[in-house]
């Protein structure tokens, strides 16, 4: 079952997310053995989708492990539900999870996740991260996906993860706290999730080292008439920072916003904050040739708003 027939059915967000955090595309474009591929995350649901059908049903074990694990950062949160999985995945022996590596004097790094997989004798070290980068043109390449806050790039994010923090397990301090786990020989992978968003109107033209795959949206400048650019027709919601991993969204209609009632907000959130929103637009279910009368919209894109001097410092 592929992540397209998956997520419609279950009606859990929490549930919803993990799905997609399990079955989504990467963002990097794998290097040799060392990013964990889309086909192997399409095994990894196809096996688990039975697993998140029934924990859809019953979702309470889930809420309970989140509600143990709180946080407003979404990457910390997507790192509970790895965990929630890797810990029930048949077979799987989850050694450790954000293991620190220290040195004399200070931290040298971690260990996201170090597993071993079914009939697999040595162990596995994932190193994961779940972003979100808007693409400048006029910069290009990795150095061109800023996060929506305009300071975290692509190109920085995937050097740390391949030069300094992929290889931490051959550093002797590394090797060190892998012996006490009675792990001796690694495999390390990266494991990268996330949405790409390109300025609104153009082409989605993947930078060299991208997956081509990758999840991908829009993003639009909030200047004066910002709302024009959007499609009539279609409904809006703002999604809260924890709600990022859900896809697809989807609400009654009494849940969602006109354009005009989405300008009026965003320009409201601007006001107060100036921070980058992440929007959802969506379009009316039909169902047999009826519009449903519950969920009746369901996402059809995503995009940031971002505020009005987004971008327009030098990277």
């Amino acid at each position: 079952m592929t992540l397209a027939e998956l997520a419609p059915q279950l009606a859990n967000p929490q549930v919803r997310a993990l799905a997609w955090l399990i079955g989504s595309p990467g963002l990097l474009e794998a290097q040799g053995e060392q990013v964990v591929t889309d086909d192997w995350c399409n095994a990894a649901l196809a096996e688990a989708a039975p697993w998140l059908l029934a924990l859809d049903r019953e979702p309470k074990p889930l809420l309970d492990f989140l509600a143990q694990r709180p946080s407003r950062r979404v990457g910390r949160l997507a790192e509970s539900l790895l965990s929630f999985w890797l810990r029930r995945r048949a077979g799987v022996e989850l050694l450790a999870e954000n293991l620190a590596v220290r040195g004399e004097q200070r931290t040298l790094g971690e260990f996201d996740f170090i597993f071993r997989e079914p009939g697999q004798a040595q162990a596995t070290h994932w190193e994961t991260a779940v972003k979100f980068y808007l693409f400048r043109p006029e910069i290009g390449g990795l150095a061109g996906y800023a996060g929506p806050a305009g300071e975290d790039l692509l190109a920085a994010k995937a050097g740390r993860i391949f030069t300094r923090q992929l290889a931490l397990g051959a550093s002797p301090e590394g090797a060190t706290a892998l012996a006490a786990l009675g792990v001796s020989t690694l495999r390390t992978r990266a494991w990268v999730k996330g949405w790409l968003f390109y300025p609104l109107g153009q082409a989605a033209t993947p930078a060299a080292g991208t997956n081509p795959a990758h999840a991908h949206g829009w993003w639009l400048r909030h200047a004066p008439g910002w709302e024009r650019e959007l499609q009539a027709g279609r409904r809006y919601a703002i999604l809260p920072r924890l709600d990022w991993l859900v896809w697809p969204w989807s609400a009654a209609e009494d849940e969602t916003l006109s354009i005009a009632g989405l300008a009026a907000a965003v320009d409201l959130r601007m006001a107060a904050a100036g921070e980058s929103l992440l929007v959802v637009e969506m379009e009316a279910e039909i169902k047999a040739g009826i519009k449903a009368e519950e969920g009746c919209w369901r996402e059809s894109s995503r995009g940031f708003i971002v505020p009005a001097t987004w971008g327009t410092a030098p990277v």
